[in-house]
C-alpha cells in the first residue's frame, strides 16, 4: 500500500517507464520448484591472451543452461556466473564442460550459496 489513488499510482508507474527508470517487469521464478535445488557463484578468471575472445566466451555463458545470472568484472576475477543447479553433479558437469575444458578459462573458483537476498535498487 502506497496510500495514494490507483489511477495515481499507475499515472507514476507509465511516467517512470516513459523516461526509461523502469525498464521492465519481471516475474520471479523460485529455482527449487523447477528441480534447481542448489545455487553457485563460479569466479572465472580469462587468460591474459584469451582477451580478444572475451565476448564471444561471455555470450556462450549467457546461453548455457541453468546460468542465472552473468557478471563481467573488473579486479581479480573476470567473471562470476550464478549457477542455479540440480546438485554438485551438474555442478561438476557445468564447470567441466562450459569451463575447465574452454581454452580462455585459466581459473575456477566455486562458492554454494546458502542463502540469497535482494534488495530493491533505491536512489541515493
Amino acid at each position: 500500500r502506497v496510500g495514494v489513488a490507483a489511477s495515481t499510482c499507475i499515472a507514476r508507474v507509465r511516467s517512470l517507464v516513459s523516461r526509461d527508470v523502469i525498464s521492465g517487469f519481471t516475474a520471479q521464478v523460485d529455482p527449487s520448484a523447477l528441480g534447481l535445488n542448489l545455487q553457485v557463484l563460479v569466479s572465472v578468471t580469462v587468460r591474459s591472451g584469451a582477451r580478444q575472445k572475451i565476448s564471444e566466451f561471455a555470450q556462450r555463458l549467457r546461453e548455457a543452461p541453468g546460468v542465472a545470472q552473468l557478471f563481467f568484472l573488473g579486479g581479480v576475477e573476470d567473471f562470476i556466473i550464478h549457477l542455479a543447479a540440480r546438485d554438485s553433479d551438474h555442478v561438476r558437469d557445468f564447470v567441466m564442460e562450459n569451463l575447465s575444458a574452454h581454452p580462455a578459462v585459466s581459473s575456477t573458483r566455486t562458492s554454494i550459496v546458502f542463502s540469497h537476498h535482494q534488495n530493491p535498487v533505491r536512489s541515493a
